[in-house]
């Protein structure tokens, strides 16, 4: 969207320094929240955990990505299944979208991003009772 003005991995490692002392009340600061925090809202289980206390596990269900690109059908039954809706018609096709070419990412920040998410994905996976298949 031509907001980011750092290279990738610049703008990864000062993600915490950009970030420190924003006033979220201030439509600037939840700008440079929404446009700044690669990493922070990657950090699925500080999220899944506030809404497990408010709404109980038994009403959130959780796909992974990789599941609907594998069986779409499957899963979108079990979605409807958990929401209690009906079932995916026959002959309703799930086409794949957006897997045009994509800019290429160094081998050096997905190295990065697989340490910094490790510990926080093991405590995601450890919520869950499951690993998600990325």
């Amino acid at each position: 969207m031509g907001r980011e003005y750092l290279q990738l991995k610049d703008a990864l490692q000062i993600e915490e320094e950009r970030l420190s002392g924003l006033n979220m009340d201030d439509p600037e600061g939840r700008e440079t929240y929404l446009h700044a925090s690669y990493k922070l809202r990657g950090r699925y289980a500080d999220s899944l955990a506030r809404f497990f206390d408010v709404f109980g596990r038994e009403q959130i269900l959780i796909l992974g990505n990789n599941e609907l690109l594998k069986d779409p059908r499957g899963t979108v039954t079990r979605a409807c299944d958990f929401l209690s809706l009906p079932g995916v018609p026959e002959g309703i096709d799930f086409p794949k979208k957006n897997v045009g070419e994509k800019a290429p990412v160094s081998s050096e920040v997905f190295a990065y991003l697989d340490d910094y998410f490790r510990p926080h994905n093991e405590r995601l996976f450890q919520l869950l009772g499951r690993q998600i298949d990325w």
